[in-house]
């Protein structure tokens, strides 16, 4: 079944879901695969513009259901980590670290591949009102209202969805400024700069024909400015790259949304929406792709008479929530003191063990982390985590 156009749609579906960004159309993806009626619901049409890194690790290429190769730039085995006064051993890994894309070009991609699968779209100017029951959610646009089983909120940080799930702990926001300049001479090499500004980090991918610069900060109230970004680039590229700057955007990212309930009744929310941010690294789309994942796998078990999909969605997002707490615990004290894990790297097979954690054969789809892998990054938020409860204790 194609998606269908905006004047042959039903209005009535298994599944409503709210955003058409990596949650959405992982979760739309999966649920058109199963057999289900679902319908996206965006207020942009695609491409669009969103401001990302759009650095994919090697566990968001693994989650996905088909390859990203053809929205692939450049495939990144060396990692540079460095601070004000110190600079790691270059990281290098057999396999990929990073897959680089321009995230509107991967957005558009994952949207063609879920609407060519089967899924409806409609684009949205808004939504008005969101009321469920025990049968069923109504969604209210500003011009139409669509009924469905369940609704899925897929829709990014400032989320409309999470608005009227009035019962959901509040999400902490962090920010990330970034931009777009020439590629000066060829370079395979990812650079992470911690402390570039207070409780955060700056970053450098290469994408190719450009290299996306920006700044992320843990905690909003760190004001980034469009002044903060332009001054770092120019320390780190000299100042007669000014005029070759472009494509300045922010973008917010919810966090410690795990501290309560990602689900109330019949609504789900998934990514962003739901506060999954990674708070050490900034990293959303692994949280967004594998919880759009697993909203689908809740509501199925629920159609299928399994188990109640809020119930069945907290207990998947369990394995994640871990992670993340455990990376949210560990990235004070790793912004506060970035020496301390830029000195463990230098200790001789450390750094070779990391990467080894972090990366992967992109032959082995599917496969999820081996158990080393999963040790090592335990042992790395471990390390920081414990240096965080010792600074707090003295």
């Amino acid at each position: 079944m194609a998606g269908k156009m905006q004047s042959e749609l039903t209005r009535w579906w298994d599944v409503i879901v709210v955003g058409a960004g990596p949650a959405g159309c992982s979760a739309a993806y999966d649920l058109v695969l199963s057999g289900r009626r679902v319908l996206l619901l965006d207020k942009n049409d695609f491409p669009r513009s969103k401001a990302c890194a759009g650095g994919l690790t090697m566990k968001t290429v693994q989650a996905l259901r088909y390859s990203v190769e053809p929205v692939t730039r450049q495939l990144i085995r060396h990692v540079s980590l460095e601070s004000k006064n110190k600079k790691s051993p270059l990281l290098e890994g057999v396999y990929p670290f990073v897959v680089m894309t321009v995230r509107s070009e991967f957005d558009d991609y994952c949207f063609k591949k879920t609407k060519e699968l089967g899924a409806d779209f409609l684009r949205i100017r808004g939504i008005k009102r969101i009321k469920q029951d025990g049968k069923g959610v109504t969604v209210e646009t500003e011009t139409e209202t669509l009924q469905a089983k369940f609704v899925i909120g897929a829709d990014g940080a400032n989320s409309v969805v999470r608005q009227f799930c009035t019962d959901l702990a509040s999400v902490k926001k962090g920010f990330a400024l970034e931009a777009q300049l020439p590629m000066q001479s060829e370079t395979r090499t990812v650079t992470i700069d911690v402390g570039a500004v207070k409780d955060g980090a700056a970053w450098i991918f290469p994408k190719g024909d450009h290299l996306n610069v920006g700044l992320y900060v843990i905690n909003e109230e760190e004001h980034l400015s469009r002044k903060l970004l332009l001054d770092y680039i120019r320390r780190k590229f000299g100042s007669e790259i000014e005029g070759q700057i472009s494509h300045v955007v922010g973008q917010y990212l919810n966090s410690y949304g795990w501290e309560g309930r990602c689900a109330q009744g019949r609504v789900l929310l998934a990514g962003d929406a739901a506060g999954l941010t990674d708070v050490m690294t900034g990293e959303g789309i692994y949280s967004a792709v594998l919880s759009g994942q697993i909203a689908a796998q809740a509501i199925e078990e629920h159609l299928c008479g399994r188990a109640v999909a809020a119930d069945a969605y907290q207990k998947g997002l369990r394995p994640l929530i871990n992670r993340l707490s455990l990376s949210a615990r560990a990235a004070s004290p790793f912004y506060s003191n970035p020496n301390f894990l830029l000195n463990v790297l230098s200790i001789p097979g450390v750094s070779s063990l990391l990467m080894k954690a972090y990366t992967r054969n992109l032959g082995a789809h599917g496969s999820g982390p081996s158990r080393s892998q999963i040790l090592a990054r335990k042992l790395t938020y471990g390390l920081l985590a414990g240096l965080g409860q010792k600074k707090q204790a003295s």
